[in-house]
């Protein structure tokens, strides 16, 4: 191929300018270049370099020689400057093969892009699924919860069942004696009357006499509940000031709503920040070395909301649940309302409704167990803290040991 497009005297590759294909006479090729320098050695006479026949008589010039138009066409020349149709399509060939290879390249990479997402994906969907498992177990957690109390309610219900017939069945033994007492005219028919009377007369008394009792007992404890309410003086309790152990408590500050003063920091329990509306900002907890208070409800230590929802509560029912929490054995003393909020261990606590308030479950050692958050529903509960049939351990929060 290439002896056709190059020619076959100086090797030089035919174009459309000094090396133009020259056709001579006897049917071979030559460029116009060589055709020239062969007229001028020999003036104007030449023979073909090939095969030796003469190509004419005559002095002869360029033009008498025919351009090869078609291998002209062949090398891609045709009048016009450059590289040859081969080289050309050679070009064209490698740049596709490198368009072809780049492409290819630019599909590995998207396709390992997809991978990656496809993996992120699925490590998402399994932090879901895990998620919802634990949700799972907590719901089951509450479900066996209710079924406690449910079984709680139906035995003391059966109890009460028990009391009703055992007084039903007093009654209706005397309306059966008056009936018989009626009809009874022998002596010994009313000898037999006497006896039933004084047997279910007997029964009669003792029922009565221990319905008295209770209630009698009932109106005793009732009795003294209004004589301390008496001597309470109804002043609405709008401060916590809970102390600090130095080193020991644990209380947390909320950084957006605290007013800094020189060195001074705002602080809360832990159970009047959990009901409070700082628990929704930005907040930290401190384990302060000084012997400060909980500055709930002090207003110039807050910017805004400086009370919590449970010491908001300046009505009678918080004097009767301080009242009802004096009689336990508790020792934090802490009275909640409804709606308020309070935890629970569920690894240590003996019963469904034993609690603890915020601060005295931070500082105690149920923070390392399972826990619960609980939403107390009706007023007058109080924070189990020290009552030691409330917990199998850590009746005690730290403050409260000392």
């Amino acid at each position: 191929m290439e002896c056709s497009i190059e020619c076959e005297v100086c090797f030089v590759e035919y174009n459309s300018n000094d090396h133009c294909p020259k056709s001579l006479p006897c049917g071979h090729t030559m460029c116009a270049e060589c055709v020239k320098d062969n007229l001028s050695a020999r003036e104007g006479q030449m023979n073909c370099p090939f095969c030796r026949t003469p190509c004419g008589r005559g002095v002869k010039n360029l033009d008498d020689f025919p351009t090869t138009f078609a291998l002209l066409n062949l090398v891609g020349a045709n009048g016009q400057n450059g590289p040859s149709q081969i080289n050309k399509e050679k070009e064209n060939l490698q740049q596709r093969k490198q368009v072809e290879y780049d492409c290819t390249e630019a599909h590995i990479l998207n396709c390992n892009e997809h991978l990656i997402k496809l993996a992120y994906s699925r490590e998402k969907q399994h932090a879901g699924l895990y998620s919802i498992s634990q949700r799972k177990n907590k719901l089951l957690e509450e479900l066996n919860t209710l079924e406690e109390e449910k079984n709680k309610a139906t035995s003391l219900k059966k109890q009460l069942d028990d009391i009703f017939n055992e007084g039903y069945d007093i009654v209706k033994g005397l309306k059966a004696l008056q009936d018989r007492g009626k009809i009874a005219i022998s002596l010994l028919g009313m000898k037999m009357a006497s006896q039933d009377v004084q047997k279910y007369s007997t029964a009669s008394q003792k029922w009565v006499k221990s319905r008295a009792k209770r209630f009698l007992e009932e109106e005793e404890r009732l009795t003294k509940e209004n004589k301390i309410c008496s001597k309470k003086i109804v002043t609405p309790i709008v401060e916590c000031r809970r102390q600090q152990q130095p080193g020991l408590s644990i209380f947390i500050s909320c950084k957006e709503c605290r007013a800094q003063n020189g060195s001074m920091t705002s602080i809360m329990c832990g159970s009047c920040f959990l009901n409070s509306a700082h628990l929704n900002h930005k907040f930290e907890t401190l384990a302060d070395s000084g012997n400060g208070f909980c500055d709930c409800g002090i207003k110039h230590a807050w910017k805004r909301d400086p009370t919590c929802r449970n010491h908001q509560r300046k009505d009678m029912t918080y004097i009767q649940a301080c009242n009802t929490t004096l009689q336990s054995t508790s020792k934090c003393k802490e009275v909640f309302f409804s709606g308020a909020i309070c935890m629970t261990c569920l690894d240590c606590r003996t019963m469904s409704n034993v609690i603890m308030c915020g601060s005295c479950f931070l500082n105690s050692p149920h923070t390392s167990h399972r826990q619960k958050v609980i939403t107390i529903s009706a007023d007058g509960a109080f924070c189990d803290c020290g009552c030691k049939e409330a917990w199998k351990q850590g009746d005690s929060c730290i403050l409260k040991s000392l």
